[in-house]
């Protein structure tokens, strides 16, 4: 069984060290007052998560590919595109409720508050200001397939799978 198998990502990782030897730094921000086009084009490109920030680079939340389903009649969020269409604002689609880190958290504290809180990712902010996105990925990506770890013994074995015609709220 895998789970019995769980890593130690400190065989991995110095999880003594700050958190900001893991962070991305090269990360897709987005302002409060992009327009949904632009958000949905960045998650089309494949940016999965994009932090909000003002002109000044200060935080402001956050957008994951989720929230543009929302926004596109999957959730609450619609209301906000029937509102505003493909110009609705950044800030209409962002989530408010991440976590941010410090670059004073070690690694061990930020991973364990992610595992805790079942967080994927979490911005690094620098006072008020957004630095870097800490993600599960990059933790795993130190990993690099070292774990002992079949793909078969971790896989979902009976994926949902949706056919084209069913609705995204489904």
């Amino acid at each position: 069984d895998w789970m019995a198998k769980m890593i130690d990502f400190s065989r991995f990782v110095d999880i003594g060290n700050p958190v900001t030897n893991l962070a991305h730094q090269d990360v897709k921000t987005c302002l409060l007052n992009s327009k949904a086009a632009e958000v949905i084009q960045l998650v089309l490109e494949g940016y999965n998560r994009i932090p909000v920030t003002d002109d000044k680079t200060h935080y402001h939340g956050m957008i994951k590919a989720i929230d543009v389903l929302d926004f596109l009649g999957g959730g609450p969020k619609y209301s906000k595109f029937l509102s505003g269409r493909m110009n609705a604002k950044a800030e209409h689609i962002m989530e408010t409720s991440a976590e941010a880190v410090t670059p004073k958290h070690t690694a061990a504290k930020v991973l364990d508050g992610m595992k805790k809180r079942n967080l994927d990712s979490c911005p690094l902010l620098v006072g008020k200001k957004f630095s870097a996105l800490v993600s599960e990925a990059s933790f795993v990506h130190r990993v690099r397939g070292r774990t002992g770890i079949k793909v078969s013994e971790a896989m979902v074995h009976k994926p949902m799978i949706a056919k084209e015609h069913m609705p995204v709220a489904d």
